[in-house]
């Protein structure tokens, strides 16, 4: 009798245990997304601003047959999740078509579908949507360097459709920008897919810089912009040629850059910008020859070779002269002049500035007719 009773007991605690193994059904509602045009069924790519479906099927569990009460549907682009939708209802089934809009910009989507039954029971379904913008095409031509004050100027423009849209282009629209107003200048109404414009403008009868912003639309709403800046210089048109010759040739060793004329010893030392000192016995033979110059004044000088002679302005050198490195701080002497060498010169230290490029530089031998020769752009 007693061993028959121990075997009834482990036969019993050998049946508890496989029943405490096995799994329980899964309680949860199910739920999918219709894949069909125009619907979204998972992660997929769109353009902005573009009207979208998700039809929701959603039903309850089997095992459990709890009916369902609430579809949750939230969107987040990384922050906080906004709630697109919250449906309350109570049913063994759901089926709801939902309209949406993509963003109006370019990012990604974090999409969240949740059903949820009457136990509390969940399910999701997430998927990614992809906001790429289609813009259309847009080339602009535009004068790439300095221009002076009230000067014509062309700006070509160039916009066409998308190559994936192909959308038609609906409109253009050009604004200039001068000091603190930015007025339109151009708004024209497209119906093509493409279109080739020449626009003539005018610098601003003052030295600033100009900002034009060009933007064109296409009937999807997608736009592209351009923006390119106009600088109005005052450009050096004054220019003359300049010679000093070797202070112990007898000839004039001076230069008056306000005047336009050469100077000698005879002349007060206020106005001469340029002057040769050649001394024999530091600057010895063959040339006897100092190829430099001081000032009699106040000018200094800024060696720039680097500098655009040609499109010389008078903002371009002031900012070449402020600017540079310790060893090309202005000074009031010049030295070691070659062919070629550009300098910056500040007239007497005042609102007064030229450029001056070096065009020869002769050195003779016995004679002392060494001079430097050079031209000279004013504003």
């Amino acid at each position: 009798m007693k061993y028959g009773l121990l075997f009834l007991v482990v036969i019993t605690l050998l049946s508890c245990r496989h029943d405490s193994e096995t799994p329980l059904p899964d309680q949860r509602p199910t739920i999918s997304l219709e894949a069909k045009p125009g619907y979204i069924s998972g992660t997929t790519i769109i353009r902005k601003n573009t009207a979208f479906y998700l039809s929701i099927n959603a039903e309850s569990n089997s095992s459990s047959q709890q009916n369902l009460k609430q579809v949750i549907i939230t969107r987040s682009t990384g922050y906080s999740p906004i709630t697109e939708a919250d449906t309350l209802f109570n049913s063994n089934k759901f089926e709801y078509l939902y309209s949406f809009t993509s963003l109006l910009y370019a990012d990604t989507e974090k999409w969240t579908i949740t059903v949820i039954d009457q136990a509390g029971q969940s399910n999701q379904t997430i998927f990614n949507m992809i906001t790429i913008n289609y813009p259309p095409a847009l080339t602009v031509v535009y004068p790439l360097v300095p221009m002076g004050t009230s000067v014509p100027f062309s700006v070509a423009i160039h916009a066409a459709s998308n190559n994936i849209t192909n959308l038609s282009l609906k409109r253009i629209t050009v604004y200039r920008s001068t000091f603190s107003n930015t007025l339109p200048f151009f708004d024209s109404t497209l119906t093509g897919k493409s279109i080739v414009l020449f626009k003539e403008f005018e610098t601003y009868n003052e030295t600033i810089t100009e900002t034009f912003r060009i933007t064109t639309e296409d009937n999807g709403g997608e736009t592209n912009t351009y923006t390119f800046k106009v600088y109005v210089a005052s450009f050096m048109l004054d220019e003359n040629e300049g010679i000093i010759y070797n202070s112990l040739s007898g000839q004039p060793y001076g230069w008056d850059l306000i005047l336009n004329l050469p100077r000698t010893d005879t002349d007060n030392e206020a106005d001469i910008d340029m002057y040769n000192f050649t001394d024999i016995v530091e600057f010895g033979a063959p040339y006897f020859f100092n190829n430099g110059w001081f000032s009699g004044n106040a000018t200094r000088y800024k060696r720039a070779n680097w500098y655009d002679y040609d499109n010389a302005t008078t903002e371009t050198a002031v900012d070449a002269f402020s600017g540079g490195t310790i060893t090309d701080y202005p000074a009031t002497q010049a030295t070691a002049i070659t062919t070629g060498d550009i300098y910056i010169a500040n007239l007497r230290n005042q609102n007064n500035w030229c450029v001056i490029k070096i065009t020869e530089v002769n050195r003779t031998t016995g004679d002392n007719q060494d001079y430097i020769r050079f031209t000279y752009k004013k504003q």
